[in-house]
C-alpha cells in the first residue's frame, strides 16, 4: 500500500481557527487549556485530579452498564487501574451511526488507544474511553451507514433519545451489510460481531456498546453511556447552574467576541442548553414567563419545581452539543478529548466555560484523517 501525505492546509476542510491551533499560533492561545503537543498533554496529565468519590460512582456506573455483557480480559484491566486513585483517561465520542458509521469513527478510536498508550507510565495509567452520544435525537444522521459504496439504511418510527431506541426489522439490514462486506480477511468476524449486537428487541445503545467492545475491547476501550442516573445526578449541580444563570450562553458569546472575524463560530449557543428527556421525547427547555417549559408540547416548571425535578430525576435532563463537553469532563478523570475538525472548532469556544464551572478543560487532539483508493480509483 502507497501512502500519500497532505498537510491540513491543503485539504481544503479545516477552519482557520484548527488550523493555527494546530500550527500553536499565538491568535489560538486564549482559547485553549494545553498546547496541542506532547508537553501539553504531559502537563494536563500531572495537573489532573479527580475526586475520590466521584471516582467510585464512576466505576459501580460503568461496571452497571457492562452488566449483560462479557467484559475483556484488557477492559477489566483498565476498569481496575481507572478505579485507583490517579489514573486518567484520554476520551472520545460520538453518536451511535448505524455498524459504527463513517471510517473516521474508527479513527477516533484507535487515536485514542495510541495515544492513551503513549501517555501510560508505570506510575499512571491512561485509559482510552469511547463516550456514546446516546441522547442525541438526530435519527437522520444515525440511520444508515455506506460500505463498499452502497448505502445501508435502517427505518424506524422511534422518536427520541437514538440510544434508547429498541432495534426492530434489524435482521435483514445486518444481512445486507455482511454481504458488503465480502470474504476479506477479517470479515467474518466482523459479521459474527455484527450478529451478536444488531438483534431485534435490543436498544441501539446497546448495539453500540457491544460493536465498540467487540472490535476495541482487545485494546482495552471502555465504553461510557451519559444516558446514566448516576452520572447525571453528579452532574446536576452544573445543570441547575446552566439553567438559572444562562452560564453557556455567556461564556461562548464572550468567546466569540475574542474571536479573530475569521475564525466564526462552529456552534451556537442558546439561552438554555439543556434537553428534557422523556419516552419517545427529546425536546428543548426554554424559558417562560412564569419559569421553563419543554418545546414540542412537553411540561411547563415553575422555576422551584424544575429545581426539584432536576433533584429528583436529574436522568430526565440531557445537555446539548456544547454543555455536553463539560458533562464529559466533570464525570471522567480525562486529560485529552479526540475529535474532528469540526469538534475541535467548538471545543475551542468553551475555554470561559470551564472555567466558570472550575471543571479542567483537558487537551483537544485532531483526529486522523485518511481515506482509502482502490486501484482502479487511483488509475483514473
Amino acid at each position: 500500500m502507497q501512502r500519500l501525505a497532505l498537510p491540513y492546509l491543503a485539504t481544503g476542510q479545516f477552519k482557520p481557527i484548527v488550523l493555527d491551533y494546530l500550527e500553536n499560533d499565538p491568535q489560538v492561545h486564549p482559547f485553549r487549556a494545553w498546547p496541542f503537543d506532547r508537553a501539553g498533554q504531559d502537563a494536563a496529565l500531572a495537573a489532573r485530579q479527580f475526586d475520590a468519590g466521584k471516582r467510585t460512582i464512576l466505576i459501580s456506573a460503568i461496571r452497571r452498564q457492562y452488566a449483560e455483557l462479557p467484559i475483556p480480559p484488557k477492559v477489566e484491566e483498565h476498569l481496575l487501574q481507572l478505579a485507583a486513585p490517579g489514573t486518567c483517561t484520554v476520551t472520545t465520542g460520538h453518536q451511535l451511526c448505524l455498524f459504527g458509521g463513517p471510517l473516521f469513527v474508527l479513527f477516533k478510536i484507535l487515536n485514542t488507544v495510541c495515544l492513551a498508550r503513549d501517555l501510560s507510565t508505570p506510575q499512571r495509567a491512561v485509559v482510552p474511553v469511547f463516550w456514546m452520544a446516546s441522547e442525541d435525537h438526530d435519527l437522520a444522521e444515525v440511520d444508515h451507514v455506506f460500505l463498499r459504496g452502497t448505502r445501508v439504511s435502517w427505518s424506524t418510527k422511534a422518536t427520541g433519545a437514538v440510544g434508547r431506541m429498541p432495534l426492530s426489522m434489524i435482521d435483514e439490514v445486518v444481512a445486507q451489510a455482511i454481504a458488503l462486506l465480502g470474504d476479506g480477511p477479517g470479515a467474518a468476524e466482523i459479521g459474527e460481531i455484527l450478529r451478536e449486537a444488531y438483534r431485534d428487541g435490543k436498544r441501539l445503545a446497546q448495539a453500540t456498546r457491544i460493536l465498540v467492545n467487540g472490535l476495541f475491547g482487545r485494546f482495552g476501550v471502555v465504553v461510557v453511556d451519559g444516558d446514566d442516573a448516576a452520572l447525571k445526578r453528579l452532574f446536576a449541580p452544573l445543570m441547575k447552574e446552566e439553567m438559572l444563570n444562562e452560564v453557556v450562553a455567556r461564556t461562548v458569546r464572550y468567546a466569540e467576541q475574542q474571536m479573530p472575524e475569521h475564525y466564526g463560530a462552529q456552534a451556537h449557543a442558546r439561552e438554555i442548553n439543556l434537553f428534557h428527556l422523556s419516552p419517545g421525547r427529546r425536546a428543548r427547555l426554554v424559558p417562560s414567563d412564569d419559569g421553563f417549559s419543554v418545546l414540542d408540547g412537553g411540561p411547563a416548571f415553575r422555576t422551584e419545581e424544575l429545581l426539584e425535578e432536576m433533584e429528583r430525576v436529574p436522568e430526565a435532563f440531557s445537555p446539548n452539543v456544547l454543555l455536553r463537553p463539560l458533562y464529559q469532563e466533570s464525570v471522567l478523570p480525562n486529560i485529552a478529548y479526540v475529535g474532528g475538525g469540526g469538534e475541535v472548532a467548538y471545543w475551542l469556544q468553551l475555554r470561559w466555560l470551564f472555567q466558570a464551572f472550575q471543571v479542567p478543560m483537558p487537551v483537544v487532539c485532531l483526529r486522523t484523517s485518511a481515506a482509502f483508493l482502490t486501484a482502479e480509483a487511483d488509475a483514473r
